[in-house]
């Protein structure tokens, strides 16, 4: 009996009382297969212009840039279970593999994002040293590493032994994923706007670029200048194109406002019901919260959907991914 009241309390449970398969596709088998067909090929395509292109592998920023390539492929992977899961091999081992796999995609996807916003920020902030420091090689080392922690965090409880890897949703998992995923994403929305103000700060600095003459030097050894020389010490200012200023503000806008809706109609939905699932279960009967169970699939989706549209708008919005692509095509026609 107490094992019985220790399942209904850390188990998640579905409308009829029965465990709830974490697996359950709801009709959207036809958008998986959709989505795999699109997206797979193009972050494939990215990852092995951005790869081969020895050019662009070395800076530390392209680096930042696959590590969100291969998030984004990540979603393709639970996809794939979820797919072989109900068309294949619906055995519990295919089923443990998704309960490991399904949170991490969203919450690599973010870490990622935040990893090159910063490095976007100390590169807008402090340029000399992130020249200095900022190797391929250290890029490299904390995008595994940081994934690495990540994928430790949200499977803790299975691999400390806390709850046993099975296919059902533990509360404590949900908790653990919820928390995760909800720091990574104000941590990404806030680095937004930081990294937008820096980029503002740093234009209206080279709006007007201004130097004073230096004073005579004093060759008389009287260690005196005259008034006159330094009245005619003055400032130049050399003014920028204002066209190509107001341009390179508006991409910056452009990148937040993206940024920013992309974070809030992918990551913030999971979350909020997320949210709302574990407050109703604190405040109510968990019996009265199992109707939102449902509602999870359909806003794991959102993720999947953003894993093909987020390639194409960077390959519109970044030249440098456009070239390696055309040289990528070109390479493989000879």
């Amino acid at each position: 009996m107490n094992n019985d009241t220790s399942a209904s309390e850390d188990v998640i449970l579905n409308e009829n009382g029965d465990v709830y398969n974490p697996i359950d596709l709801n009709g959207l088998m036809i958008s998986k297969c959709i989505c795999c067909c699109i997206g797979i090929p193009l972050n494939a395509s990215i990852a092995v212009a951005l790869i081969g292109n020895h050019q662009l592998r070395t800076k530390p920023r392209i680096v930042f840039l696959l590590g969100i390539i291969f998030s984004y492929m990540s979603f393709f992977v639970v996809a794939i279970i979820e797919l072989i899961y109900w068309c294949l091999y619906p055995v519990e081992s295919v089923c443990q593999a998704y309960v490991v796999c399904s949170a991490l995609p969203q919450a690599l996807l973010l870490l990622n994002l935040l990893l090159a916003l910063g490095d976007r920020y100390v590169a807008i902030k402090h340029p000399l040293f992130h020249r200095r420091k900022m190797t391929e090689r250290l890029a490299c080392g904390i995008v595994i590493f940081s994934s690495l922690l990540t994928v430790f965090v949200q499977n803790f409880a299975y691999l400390v032994g806390l709850r046993t890897l099975r296919c059902e949703v533990w509360l404590v998992r949900v908790k653990l994923v919820t928390i995760t995923t909800s720091l990574l994403y104000f941590a990404c929305t806030i680095f937004n706007f930081v990294v937008y103000r820096e980029t503002k700060n740093l234009l209206c600095e080279y709006r007007t670029i201004c130097s004073s003459r230096n004073a005579p030097l004093d060759t008389t050894g009287k260690g005196k200048v005259g008034a006159s020389n330094r009245q005619s010490t003055r400032t130049m200012s050399v003014h920028v194109d204002k066209r190509k200023l107001s341009r390179i503000i508006m991409q910056a806008t452009r990148t937040l406002v993206i940024g920013v809706t992309s974070l809030a109609v992918t990551a913030c939905p999971s979350i909020v019901i997320s949210c709302v699932f574990l407050s109703c279960r604190s405040i109510v009967d968990e019996r009265q919260c199992r109707f939102l169970n449902w509602m999870a699939p359909y806003f794991q989706e959102l993720g999947l959907i953003s894993a093909v549209y987020s390639p194409i708008i960077f390959i519109v919005r970044q030249r440098e991914l456009r070239l390696a692509l055309t040289c990528a095509r070109d390479n493989r026609k000879f």
